[in-house]
């Protein structure tokens, strides 16, 4: 399954903390998807596979010292227009 995870960084970003997002992305990149820094009402987005919610939520709680997180489940074009 695909999810894209919201962050909002809990504090101003700071060479600790661009350090600690690098090290759990290296953790964690073995789950696939790409990690951006945003503009917006988010500082960060990470389209992330998993292969359940409950993976997802491990991922999720990875981050959980540094940022507030939203995951959402997301669906391919192709996936949705099997549904209609």
């Amino acid at each position: 399954m695909h999810y894209i995870m919201l962050m909002k960084l809990r504090k101003k970003p700071d060479k600790a903390t661009l350090q600690e997002i690098q090290k759990i992305k290296d953790k964690l990149e073995k789950n696939g998807g790409m990690l951006f820094f945003t503009l917006g009402g988010y500082d960060l987005i990470w389209h992330i596979r998993a292969k359940n919610e409950v993976s997802a939520l491990k991922i999720a709680l990875a981050f959980s010292k540094i940022a507030s997180t939203e995951t959402l489940p997301a669906v391919s074009i192709e996936d949705a227009a099997k549904l209609v």
